[in-house]
């Protein structure tokens, strides 16, 4: 502030006009003193000029410095206040992940429960099944068994109805034949006789000259011998031919009878082959049941390991599904911050270039229209026939290419068409043929199916049975024991409840004693405690005091330096805006006093 009074006092007396006169008591001065005054008059003015420069200069630089610091300060507490609420948005966006997270996991829980439940009626459901279709097979099993019995025995009905016929044909053939026999052997031997009979008395009859000659015949009647032998032969040829057809009929009975023999041996063998197989059929059954047993416990047990492992492997996920979450919340927020700058940063390059794109595409367009212009405007009368000629060479060469293509087009969906009916038509015959192949595995499973589970639903009645009879003998059993246990334990508890009753009594009379004796220390005990109770409680209360005493020194101190802290800052800022408000004023006045001499 001297400096400055200083400076405007040294203004003052340089703007005063010089006297030419003479003032009373003064020499007078001559005017090379006065010259060099006037010079250093304006080296003082240049200085003062150079020093209020220099002042100006720092109180400027000091005022930037206080709104540097003044910023500083501010751009702080808004960092500080973004910094505040960027804390209470992640304060809620992580409340609100953690809220969306139990109810996700809360949803998982019940869907698993709700699954758990599903497949839990479901497993039940199908055991009913199973247990309905179980009778039903148990029922068409026992159908089964009841008529192939029923065929059995109308076959064994059957077959000895038909070796019963055989026989009696057999015999009644046998009977025939030998009668047959007889009656061709008596014949036979009555024609013989006859024949020898008219050989004899042919032989033996005399001539007409009176001798007998053998051989011979009689010229008087009679029958020739010669023909007599032929008949004769002819009979003795007939008899030997029927009797050759009697031997190849009792041949072919023979044969007929050991045939059906040898069937019948056949017939019993097959029936023993059957009964064995029947027998190893349901040795195997037996076999199959108790190993599809054993395959159902096992099954049960790696279903409840599958199950454990299922909820330990579900309890991991939901973990591991938590962990996850948080990780891609933080990752999707950070990578949503980077894709939002990334789109931001994008979409002003695109639009840059779009601008740069238009501009470029206008400017070409521009100046290809000129050079249209230009060209149409030099070519437009010469090439206008030869334009058509080419138009119409263009026109007919597309038309060409046209019927070129959609030929070749026609011809390619031709190909494809035949193409497409031979691969359906081959299609259908593999179809067919897998349905068929299909149908009958379907049929032959069905049929093995079917076999199996009759024959387990037998097993498993005859299981049944057994078990049920032994849960009767172990039900039966656990009674008698139960009862013997029962009166066993009346017993001891009577003897119990006496041998209580005693020592309840004995524990009482010293129970009694103890608590007189104990009520006295207690009392004892009560008094002391309450004495140390009382000095505690005085030294706590004292404490306390003490404590809430240095408690609020120390507030009141804190306060009182936060206020004087404050007063300091207050007084601070409020000379700097003094200071700053004097020094723009009192530039002000010197520029408007230099403006001032300078008009002057």
């Amino acid at each position: 502030m001297m400096s400055l009074t200083l400076m405007v006092s040294l203004f003052c007396a340089c703007q005063e006009k010089p006297e030419t006169g003479l003032k009373e008591g003064e020499p007078a001065m001559k005017a090379s003193e006065q010259q060099e005054r006037a010079e250093q008059n304006a080296r003082i003015i240049e200085l003062e000029n150079k020093e209020r420069e220099l002042e100006l200069q720092l109180a400027q630089e000091r005022l930037e410095a206080d709104q540097r610091a003044l910023e500083v300060s501010n751009q702080a507490m808004e960092r500080e206040k973004v910094l505040i609420e960027t804390m209470e948005q992640r304060v809620r966006e992580y409340a609100e992940e953690e809220a969306r997270r139990r109810e996700a996991e809360t949803a998982y829980v019940a869907d698993q429960e709700a699954a758990i439940a599903a497949e839990r009626e479901a497993q039940e459901i199908a055991q009913i099944k199973e247990a309905q279709l179980l009778r039903e097979r148990q029922l068409r099993e026992e159908a089964e068994r009841l008529r192939e019995e029923a065929e059995w025995i109308a076959e064994e009905n059957a077959w000895a109805e038909e070796q019963a016929r055989m026989e009696a044909e057999d015999l009644a053939w046998q009977l025939r034949e030998t009668q047959a026999w007889l009656a061709s052997e008596a014949c036979a031997r009555r024609e013989n006789e006859w024949a020898w009979r008219m050989a004899w008395r042919t032989r033996m009859r005399p001539n007409h000259h009176g001798h007998v000659h053998h051989g011979k015949p009689k010229h008087h009647g009679g029958v020739h011998p010669g023909h007599q032998h032929r008949e004769a032969e002819k009979r003795a040829q007939e008899r030997r031919e029927r009797e050759r057809r009697e031997q190849e009929a009792r041949l072919k009975k023979q044969r007929e009878r050991e045939r059906a023999e040898r069937a019948q041996r056949d017939r019993l063998q097959q029936l023993k082959r059957e009964q064995e197989r029947r027998v190893m059929a349901e040795r195997k059954r037996q076999e199959r049941v108790e190993r599809e047993r054993r395959e159902r416990e096992l099954a049960q047990s790696k279903k409840q390991d599958a199950e454990r492992r299922f909820r330990e492997k579900r309890n991991k996920e939901l973990e591991e599904r938590k962990q996850r979450e948080k990780r891609e919340q933080a990752q999707r927020t950070e990578r949503e911050a980077r894709e939002r700058q990334m789109t931001k940063q994008r979409e002003q390059e695109e639009e840059r270039a779009r601008m740069e794109r238009n501009r470029q595409r206008e400017a070409t367009r521009e100046m290809q229209e000129k050079a249209a212009r230009e060209k149409a405007a030099r070519g437009k009368k010469s090439a206008s026939k030869e334009l058509l000629a080419k138009q119409r060479r263009e026109i007919e060469k597309r038309q060409q290419q046209e019927r070129e293509r959609i030929e070749k087009k026609k011809q390619a969906q031709e190909q494809r068409e035949k193409m497409a009916r031979e691969q359906r038509a081959r299609d259908e015959k593999a179809r067919a043929e897998r349905v068929r192949q299909e149908r009958e595995s379907e049929a032959r499973k069905m049929r093995e199916q079917q076999e199996t589970r009759e024959r387990q639903a037998k097993q498993k009645r005859e299981m049944e049975e057994q078990k049920r009879q032994e849960k009767a003998r172990a039900e039966q059993q656990r009674k008698s024991k139960a009862q013997r246990e029962m009166q066993e334990k009346a017993a001891r508890e009577k003897a119990a409840r006496e041998k209580v009753r005693r020592e309840q009594e004995a524990r009482e009379q010293r129970a009694r004693e103890e608590r007189l004796r104990q009520e006295q220390q207690d009392a004892r005990a009560r008094q002391q405690r309450q004495a140390e109770a009382r000095a505690l409680k005085e030294r706590a209360a004292r404490a306390e005091r003490e404590k809430q005493a240095q408690q609020s020194r120390r507030q009141q101190q804190q306060a009182e330096r936060l206020r004087q802290e404050q007063e300091r800052r207050n007084r601070a800022a409020e000379q700097q805006k003094n200071r700053s408000v004097n020094h723009q004023a009192a530039v002000q006045r010197m520029r408007k006093k230099m403006e001032a001499s300078k008009r002057k």
